[in-house]
């Protein structure tokens, strides 16, 4: 599994040589494709061959590219990204309800409690709040709890004025973190063999990517704590960016050893296919602050 998040920010050409990137422009740099957990063209002005994009996709490595505001807007996706694809997929439009219903709790319960750990690593008092709606979460979270937390977290991150609908620096960040996010779990539920697009809560039709919603959210605090930190910056700038695309060699406890947090997406998501798969879990791992 790769370990460098690839930036590319000027005019450069990207090709294949012996299972090597290599970007071409004033010099030369080559990058072996096993090293590389994930791509992103933060730039329309780069020239990038069929050949390249199509090795990526066979090395697993997610592929980003940015609009004109620097917004990721595209992944490359492969058609057939594991041999028992088919299978996987026809077993994921029958996963049970009963499983689906009890890995959300898990998931919105993890979800809580990091934004609890957050709240309370920056002193702020409505950590006790969202400790006490992870002990209430009952099955599917029919008491929508996950809601709740929501309002608490964010207005005492960002101030009780703060909506999530706002055009602000801060949702700025907030979304540009979470695309890179989705990106990273998109990969790990497509190299798996299953559809994004079928979730286990998430079911808007319009959303390609609900899968991917369901899975990530325990991690999104990982994003909220980056932008807590750049909270008086007054736009999305190149600097915060950074900070984003560092997110894959960003590290936790994980299963009692300290990991990447691209290993542990890769572990997470999979453990939690297995479960929806063949309810075999005894209990859903999550990361811990070092």
């Amino acid at each position: 599994m790769g370990f460098r998040t690839v930036v590319i920010t000027k005019h450069v050409k990207c090709y294949y040589k012996n299972d090597y990137l290599v970007v071409q422009n004033e010099c030369q740099k080559m990058i072996h494709l096993s090293e590389i957990d994930a791509v992103i063209f933060d730039t329309a002005a780069v020239t990038v061959t069929g050949v390249i994009l199509s090795e990526m996709i066979k090395w697993k490595i997610a592929v980003v590219f940015c609009d004109e505001r620097h917004i990721p807007s595209c992944y490359l996706l492969p058609l057939t990204a594991h041999f028992t694809s088919a299978k996987n997929i026809f077993e994921q439009m029958n996963w049970s309800q009963a499983r689906k219903d009890y890995l959300w709790s898990g998931i919105v319960k993890h979800k809580i409690e990091r934004q609890s750990l957050l709240l309370r690593e920056e002193m702020f008092p409505e950590n006790e709040i969202l400790k006490k709606y992870a002990e209430e979460i009952q099955e599917a979270d029919r008491t929508n709890r996950e809601a709740f937390a929501a309002k608490v977290y964010f207005n005492a991150l960002f101030g009780k004025d703060f909506s999530r609908d706002d055009e602000s620096s801060i949702n700025a960040m907030l979304n540009y973190g979470y695309s890179i996010l989705i990106s990273l779990v998109t990969k790990e539920v497509v190299s798996a063999g299953y559809l994004p697009q079928i979730g286990i809560h998430h079911c808007n039709e319009y959303n390609p990517y609900n899968l991917v919603c369901d899975l990530m959210e325990p991690f999104r605090p990982i994003v909220d704590q980056i932008v807590f930190t750049n909270r008086n910056k007054k736009e999305l700038d190149l600097e915060i960016k950074e900070k984003f695309w560092g997110l894959c060699q960003l590290q936790f406890w994980y299963g009692n050893a300290k990991r990447y947090l691209s290993n542990i997406l890769h572990l997470y998501v999979h453990e939690c296919l297995t479960f929806l798969a063949s309810g075999e879990i005894k209990e859903l791992a999550m990361y811990e602050y070092l």
